[in-house]
């Protein structure tokens, strides 16, 4: 056996600069015929050009196969030398051509040519022999590898349906090493970065290594993708060629050894791990036995999915556990607020029934003042004291009961109303809710429906089954303490004003705004202007 495949005359035929011709996504091998479309003007001129010479193109692979105009930088150092063996104008700059790969060759430097207004690249390449290495190994040696790799091929292509029968028939009849894994290499439906390196590999018994590992990876995977379609297909009928990804799909994950499928597992793990109510628990077994039977691809199995995560992700019984002392909720509320004394005594009087009761069905407050009292202010500081988390629901102008009950499933982009939005966010069931300006609910037929389900919401004797409509089962808030503000009494439902007690805050007198405002309004107006503390001084006649 030669030890190189080209002979020095035939590499002295060869041109030293080469035309080149840029592919976006196909590797060529020595030894391989393939057709080509070609569409652009610039390379169409090219091969014009080489057709009318020595017939010699240089095809190299781009590196970014979306690249319109690809330059040097964007092409890979290997190609391969292909002579043009037909070429065919199918319509007026549109070319059809058949080339054969020749030789490998590595560009050692690019030089630009204009044609057409444009560029036309031209590279100075070295050319590379096939090398039979080591020397140990004799020519006996590789017909068995030969043999071995046109065996293995034969396996594949009995399972390919869309290799060509022509191509089948030129490795199976191919005795010569060196264009066997050429060949083969063209032949796999491999990334164009596997087929890259073998071009770049002149080692011929590391080709051989190379194609075996890629060989048997393209049997296993052509083997598994059999055993899945025979599986679908023996449960395959007319009426459920609709549901023919899902059982892929239950094929896929029966090889992986998770008959159930991973996500379903998780979902079930998770409700064994949640503290979830009686209702909770069965309608999420339910929700999780219907996921299991709907395709993927289907709408409502996002809907479906959605709605476990809402019922998964819900504080169904867990609390803060952070109590604070009588005398500690006194120092929170005096630190926060100035002057207000019988207010805050009535607050602690509050919290100490809470305390010795600890029952859940207190009466809900109505904090009454002009705006910039401190209304708001003045229920984080209750939250505070009481070691429990806030938020602040705006009903100003709210007329939608939605905002309260939530929308329900059928709706699409249904979510739960505010309520249980804020709970899942704190993610505790006995925080402290402020509903901010509860006088201000529009008058209209919707703003009347607001009103009814807030209720429901502060009666005590109902709360602890509020039903949302999106969640579509009773959740507890008899554990959270709600507190409601409002400017004026008149335009409150006499329903509502009857539910809550009411605590007015009157305006401050004098001397209670110019201790807030030393104490509080102006600190806090230096430090947002990064001024030290103490660092401008006001006279109480300028106050």
């Amino acid at each position: 056996m030669s030890k190189d495949t080209l002979d020095t005359k035939q590499k002295n035929d060869f041109p030293e600069w080469l035309r080149i011709l840029p592919l976006a996504d196909c590797v060529v091998f020595p030894g391989a015929v393939i057709p080509l479309l070609i569409d652009d003007p610039v390379q169409v001129r090219v091969l014009d050009e080489a057709l009318n010479g020595d017939c010699y193109v240089g095809v190299v692979t781009q590196r970014d196969p979306d690249e319109l105009q690809p330059q040097a930088k964007d092409l890979v150092k290997n190609g391969c030398l292909v002579r043009i063996k037909q070429m065919v104008t199918v319509q007026e700059k549109l070319l059809r051509i058949r080339v054969e790969g020749i030789a490998r060759f590595t560009v050692e430097r690019y030089k630009t040519e204009e044609i057409q207004e444009s560029f036309m690249l031209r590279a100075k390449v070295v050319y590379h022999e096939d090398k039979y290495e080591p020397a140990g190994i004799n020519k006996t040696d590789y017909q068995v590898l030969t043999e071995r790799l046109t065996q293995q091929f034969d396996v594949y292509a009995g399972r390919s349906v869309t290799l060509p029968e022509d191509l089948k028939l030129v490795v199976k009849n191919t005795n010569d090493p060196a264009r066997l894994t050429n060949l083969v290499a063209f032949a796999l439906p491999i990334p164009v970065k596997e087929k890259l390196k073998l071009l770049a590999e002149c080692d011929v018994q590391k080709r051989f290594k190379h194609l075996f590992t890629l060989l048997n990876q393209e049997i296993k995977s052509a083997q598994l993708a059999d055993q899945i379609l025979k599986d679908t297909n023996t449960s395959l009928s007319r009426m459920q060629r609709e549901g023919y990804l899902r059982e892929q799909l239950k094929a896929i994950h029966k090889e992986l050894g998770d008959d159930g499928g991973v996500e379903l597992l998780h979902l079930r793990g998770l409700i064994k791990k949640s503290r979830l109510s009686e209702d909770a628990m069965r309608v999420a077994r339910h929700e999780i036995d219907r996921l299991a039977a709907i395709p993927f691809s289907s709408p409502e199995y996002a809907g479906t999915r959605n709605y476990l995560d809402w019922i998964l992700n819900l504080p169904w019984r867990k609390e803060d556990q952070n109590p604070r002392t009588l005398v500690e909720a006194k120092r929170i509320l005096n630190r926060n607020h100035y002057g207000l004394e019988a207010l805050k005594d009535r607050l602690l009087e509050y919290m100490a029934v809470m305390k010795v009761s600890d029952s859940s069905s207190a009466p809900i407050l109505c904090l009454v003042g002009p705006p910039g009292v401190g209304k708001t202010s003045l229920g984080q500081s209750i939250a505070e004291a009481l070691g429990r988390k806030f938020c602040r629901i705006a009903l100003g102008g709210a007329h939608d009961v939605s905002e309260i009950r939530g929308h329900r499933r059928t709706y699409v982009s249904a979510q739960p109303g505010k309520i249980i939005q804020n709970l899942r966010r704190l993610g505790t069931r006995n925080p402290v809710i402020l509903l901010d300006e509860i006088d201000k609910i529009g008058n209209s037929q919707m703003g009347a429906e607001t009103a009814s389900a807030l209720l429901e919401l502060l009666d005590p004797n109902q709360n602890s089954t509020f039903t949302d409509n999106f969640l579509g089962m009773p959740f507890d808030l008899s554990h959270v303490l709600f507190i409601a503000t409002a400017n004026w009494l008149e335009p409150l439902h006499p329903a509502l004003r009857d539910r809550m007690e009411i605590l007015e805050l009157p305006g401050y007198t004098f001397d209670e705004k110019c201790h807030i405002a030393i104490q509080h309004i102006i600190p806090d107006l230096l430090k947002k202007c990064l001024l030290p503390a103490n660092s401008i001084h006001f006279e109480p006649d300028a106050l």
